[in-house]
């Protein structure tokens, strides 16, 4: 993907990246080669809707530097606000249930993870 994908994700400038087949939330700071760039792509997998939630990170112990928020203990759902031609509002909400309850069964819980960030329009920078 890095190889080939990217550099044309970078080329045209697209903002947002959206996947959900992993069963997470994640998402980057503006990114390009593993490193935090303004022009970069932001990267969203909101595949936290349905059946087993499991972990998609690289490293599980702490997050890389150019993530920005990630979860992956309860279920949840993204809304993303076109606001005007330069920015859009991602907003990431949990439905405050968690992945693993007493005896494997889902449990409502309260949760303060939340997530939303101003995303820029590239072709204004």
């Amino acid at each position: 993907f890095r190889q080939y994908i990217e550099p044309l994700l970078y080329q045209y400038r697209v903002n947002i990246f959206m996947t959900g087949h992993v069963h997470a939330y994640m998402r980057s700071h503006p990114v390009y080669q593993q490193h935090i760039n303004p022009r970069g792509t932001v990267y969203i997998i909101a595949g936290t809707g349905g059946y087993k939630l499991n972990s998609i990170y690289m490293n599980t112990t702490a997050a890389e530097s150019w993530v920005a928020a990630r979860n992956n203990s309860t279920y949840g759902y993204g809304t993303l606000t076109l606001i005007n031609e330069t920015h859009a509002k991602w907003k990431h909400v949990q439905t405050g249930y968690e992945k693993d309850g007493k005896d494997g069964k889902v449990e409502n819980q309260i949760t303060d993870f939340s997530d939303r960030d101003y995303i820029v329009n590239q072709f204004y920078l």
